[in-house]
């Protein structure tokens, strides 16, 4: 490909380093249900967009596409 740089990853990396990989259907499943496990409610959607106003301005709001209810944009409260 003209222009472009190419890199074999396995070459740079020390003997004591490496690439992490995960299935995501996997690691998705896990992270969810440990979640839900410490009491998360947990929600079937799709991350749109996070805004944040900065700390002391207010909630942070998270909008989402709830898989089984419809869009919705929701304030979470920002921990401290």
């Amino acid at each position: 490909m003209d222009g472009c740089k190419t890199l074999d990853v396995g070459q740079t990396l020390n003997d004591k380093e490496y690439i992490g990989m995960c299935r995501r259907e996997v690691m998705d499943d896990f992270l969810r249900k440990r979640a839900a496990s410490v009491g998360t409610n947990t929600i079937n959607g799709l991350f749109m967009k996070l805004e944040d106003p900065g700390v002391g301005n207010g909630p942070i709001t998270i909008s989402y596409n709830d898989y089984e209810a419809g869009a919705y944009t929701r304030p979470f409260l920002r921990s401290t």
